[in-house]
């Protein structure tokens, strides 16, 4: 069955938590990362693009694993990144 890609216009990032070079991004979904695998892709991508002055350098998802009466959530992403070295223009 092919996934359904979901297209996130204009995310949140207002409760993002940086500190030096590293982001958390909270996401608070109740599934699985496998369930929303386009979801996770689609808000990073719109994380980088809302920040063009740095460059992603990793990330890792913050989650509950599914176990015997548990729910399995995606807490939030942990991003990351560096300044993106601007290059002087040349005369």
């Amino acid at each position: 069955m092919p996934e359904t890609i979901t297209v996130v216009k204009d995310p949140d990032f207002s409760k993002t938590k940086t500190i030096g070079n590293h982001s958390y991004l909270p996401i608070n979904r109740v599934g699985s990362p496998d369930d929303m695998i386009f979801d996770i892709l689609a808000v990073l991508a719109a994380f980088e693009k809302s920040h063009p002055d740095i460059k992603v350098t990793g990330w890792a998802i913050e989650k509950q694993q599914q176990a015997r009466d548990t729910i399995p959530r995606v807490f939030g992403l942990w991003i990351n990144h560096e300044p993106v070295e601007v290059k002087p223009k040349e005369k």
